[in-house]
């Protein structure tokens, strides 16, 4: 009889106090503040690629079309917050929200930013986004002039004219750069 009293005592307490679980589907439970949600892009990310060589599951892409294209799949993304933490600029931050995927919603799947490219004048070959040479350009400051296509990309911010004739001073990339370089001091170039 003694037991029974205990239990009944304790059930008289336990519905005075407040309750220890939470009203999930009604009221959503924060997270804690370790948790690892899903990439995504902002502003201030100037589509340099560096989350793209650090990612170990192969989750980002980047596609240089037009306009380069980088692309975060959830599907294969682990969540291990190596963009994030070794993004430059902070351009990609992990989220707080959870990401469910199913088919048929191709939309919600994948998150991708878009930037304007510039391109090699000579081969049409990618050299990087007009963001991330705006920010080598002010990262390096005086010291970009050592390299041309910092200067031409330069003198294009401040809308200088450049005559033609200059050729050391184009948008080339690093491929035609060599052979331009090459060609100036008499090499023969097989490449």
């Amino acid at each position: 009889m003694g037991l029974k009293i205990k239990e009944i005592g304790e059930a008289l307490r336990s519905a005075a106090s407040k309750p220890f679980t939470v009203r999930y589907p009604f009221v959503p439970s924060p997270p804690p503040e370790t948790f690892r949600g899903k990439p995504e892009f902002n502003d201030k990310c100037m589509g340099c690629g560096a989350c793209e060589m650090v990612c170990p599951a192969g989750a980002i892409t980047v596609e240089d079309g037009e306009l380069r294209r980088i692309q975060v799949e959830y599907g294969r993304c682990i969540r291990c917050g190596q963009c994030a933490r070794l993004c430059p600029v902070e351009g990609i931050k992990l989220t707080t929200g959870s990401c469910v995927i199913s088919k048929g919603e191709e939309e919600r799947t994948r998150t991708s930013v878009e930037r304007k490219l510039l391109r090699c004048e000579e081969c049409g070959a990618p050299i990087t986004a007009r963001e991330h040479l705006r920010w080598m350009l002010e990262r390096l400051g005086p010291l970009s002039f050592s390299n041309p296509t910092l200067v031409k990309f330069s003198q294009l911010l401040l809308g200088e004219a450049v005559p033609e004739t200059e050729s050391p001073f184009r948008l080339l990339c690093p491929r035609c750069r060599r052979m331009l370089v090459l060609s100036e001091h008499g090499w023969r170039t097989k490449y």
